[in-house]
């Protein structure tokens, strides 16, 4: 086993994990402070924005407009938008679950269900691609191929967490 492979990983880690290890812990700060709803909220909400997102140059009035709008970062900006409106209403819908503070390994476990879900939802979204592109590790461990079962171990998380 090469020690100096792991030392120098700790010693320079990549940045895209240091903004993993930043989002696990500000999500589990938020999480021990005021419950798992948010995290819970954040999970729902970015997949159902990828949803709306997909099908909103289809929309009846604004499908013509957005269509004319082909610059990454203005795309990115809509998908933010759209998350946005997503999130509050989710988080609506949710508050009522977990309002409370959780648990110490709730708040661990729904931090890091949360943050996965991110970074997947984030390899999905080609306009997001274009804000921060995540290095080749990022891509190969929460890319298309691992994407599912990524997706199914967080929300088999968040489930075991609100039981």
């Amino acid at each position: 086993m090469d020690i100096s492979l792991i030392t120098s990983f700790f010693a320079h880690p990549p940045l895209d994990w240091v903004i993993f290890g930043v989002l696990v812990l500000i999500i589990g700060i938020d999480a021990l402070r005021s419950g798992t709803a948010r995290a819970a909220t954040l999970s729902i909400a970015l997949p159902v924005t990828l949803f709306f997102s997909n099908t909103l140059s289809h929309a009846i009035l604004v499908g013509p407009f957005i269509d004319k709008f082909s610059n990454p970062l203005i795309e990115a900006a809509i998908f933010g938008g759209i998350f946005i409106v997503v999130f509050f209403l989710t988080y609506r819908i949710m508050y009522s679950l977990g309002g409370n503070a959780a648990p110490p390994f709730a708040s661990i476990m729904a931090s890091f269900a949360a943050t996965i879900v991110m970074y997947v939802m984030w390899l999905q979204v080609p306009a997001l691609q274009s804000v921060w592109h995540f290095g080749p590790q990022i891509q190969s461990i929460f890319g298309a191929l691992y994407a599912f079962w990524w997706m199914l171990v967080a929300y088999l998380a968040l489930a075991f967490i609100r039981s």
